[in-house]
């Protein structure tokens, strides 16, 4: 995977695929506020029910924690320890964010990575942000523009089609994975969770996914099928042979 990960995921088979996915912690200085936006949202699709500054304070207060207490809920999977995420991301400050419809990011500084880093979110099934992963971006991502959407479409679409046909060798090709366990060990354990690959996700005739809105880094997709939503959200690596990526769905119900 990308080079760039500030946390990559992390393939653990005990766990179906567990993903390790990097925190920050609040930092002093200027923060520019939220921008929120709502685009191609369904007048019946979730909606968060805390701000995106009310996520930076309740994130802030996990890291500040000595044990990182509420920490591992802000995931959407399994986070590092405790101890690397106070390593890498004590320090960090907030330099912008920015909402589409149920998915969001938030962009920081550390002195671990003083460009730029980038974490994903996407609203959760109680309503509050969860994070996808954090990303070394060297940039700031918010209120920035993609100029090229085909390559995000492609991946979200191709991975959707993956999970829904257990297609090993395209959802290895579009999902944000690290293949170090076993292609075929990988693919059963992500196909059999249900975190993942939602039972009727693979049966629902109305299953498609939708674009919400994002930037040139990271554009986030609703997943439609029955009564079931999901935010999918698609991220791009300059620089890769195959540059977008789909990772790890948040179900919001």
């Amino acid at each position: 995977m990308s080079r760039l990960h500030v946390a990559s995921i992390v393939v653990i088979v005990a766990a179906l695929g567990a993903v390790g996915i990097a925190l920050l912690t609040k930092g002093g200085g200027d923060k520019k506020p939220a921008k929120a936006t709502t685009a191609a949202a369904h007048g019946g699709d979730p909606r968060p029910r805390e701000t995106l500054t009310a996520f930076e304070d309740r994130l802030a207060a996990a890291i500040a924690s000595p044990s990182c207490r509420g920490y591992r809920a802000l995931n959407n999977l399994i986070p590092p320890s405790c101890a690397e995420v106070k390593k890498r991301f004590t320090g960090m400050r907030f330099t912008g964010a920015e909402q589409y419809g149920t998915g969001a990011v938030v962009d920081a500084t550390a002195p671990v990575l003083p460009a730029g880093i980038t974490f994903t979110l996407g609203v959760g099934a109680d309503g509050r942000w969860k994070i996808f992963n954090a990303y070394g971006t060297r940039e700031r991502t918010a209120e920035t523009r993609a100029h090229d959407l085909i390559p995000f479409d492609t991946a979200a679409q191709g991975w959707l089609d993956a999970v829904r046909n257990r297609n090993c060798d395209q959802y290895v090709h579009y999902a944000q994975i690290d293949e170090r366990a076993g292609r075929q060990e990988l693919c059963d354990a992500h196909f059999a969770a249900p975190s993942i690959v939602t039972p009727d996700l693979r049966t629902a005739k109305s299953a498609d996914v939708a674009l919400l809105g994002g930037n040139a880094r990271v554009q986030f997709y609703a997943l439609r099928f029955g009564r079931h939503y999901g935010t999918l959200a698609v991220n791009y690596f300059p620089g890769e042979g195959d540059p977008t990526r789909a990772a790890v769905p948040i179900y919001a119900r």
